[in-house]
């Protein structure tokens, strides 16, 4: 029989695939893409921050293709988001609702498998930060778009991700209960995600010097001429 943990566990799993298979398939919707180009960004934003976590701890096969209902509800909620797009693009603020979910949540799972394979305080952030980002980034470049962690305008998102993280990380070395540590963790990245762009909080913009106006190796030439 299945512990509290474990069921809890597979629940924020589950609404983390959801989250994200209807922000990828949305994605391919708006770059026009066909049904197999839907069906493969809805893929790889659900599953491939987990892949690449999985990758990183050693777990072979991927944890996606040990349980099969995890494909069958991508494969539906796409199905969904393609049918009813028009209605789901008139409230835009959905999407931003699903990503910042599916953010939280996969922050929170993979930091804490980090923690059940033992990594240390570094590990542990690097398999939440990766494990919620990196399906989001296949998207965007699949996508031929900057990967929206990289980019400023859509508030603080990866700095989201590294809060819970950190925040887990610690909660966790502490001996706090894993579900309540998760379950704070979800709710300070969207926390923070959110007071972001209510705010329009952004990191600061590192200056980009202006390039010169003539070849170096040019005015040189003129000085000796």
């Amino acid at each position: 029989m299945r512990t509290y943990l474990e069921l809890l566990y597979e629940f924020l799993n589950a609404i983390g695939v959801i989250s994200f298979a209807i922000s990828g398939a949305i994605t391919a919707l708006k770059k026009k893409m066909d049904l197999i180009g839907i069906f493969l960004l809805a893929f790889l934003t659900s599953f491939g921050g987990g892949l690449l976590r999985d990758l990183i701890i050693g777990r072979i096969p991927p944890s996606f293709l040990e349980n099969t209902l995890y494909l069958f509800i991508v494969v539906i909620v796409t199905t969904f988001a393609t049918i009813f797009v028009s209605h789901i693009l008139k409230h835009m603020y959905i999407l931003t609702i699903f990503d910042t979910m599916g953010l939280g949540i996969f922050t929170a799972i993979g930091t804490f498998e980090g923690f059940l394979a033992d990594f240390n305080f570094a590990g542990c952030i690097l398999t939440g930060f990766l494990t919620a980002t990196a399906g989001g980034m296949l998207r965007d470049i699949f996508a031929a778009e900057i990967p929206a962690v990289l980019r400023r305008g859509i508030g603080l998102y990866a700095t989201a991700a590294i809060c819970g993280a950190v925040v887990l990380t610690f909660l966790l070395k502490a001996g706090m209960p894993a579900d309540w540590a998760m379950l704070l963790c979800v709710i300070i990245v969207a926390a923070v995600r959110f007071i972001s762009i209510l705010k329009n909080l952004e990191l600061p913009e590192v200056p980009y010097p202006a390039p010169p106006s003539a070849d170096p190796f040019q005015k040189r030439k003129e000085k000796s001429v």
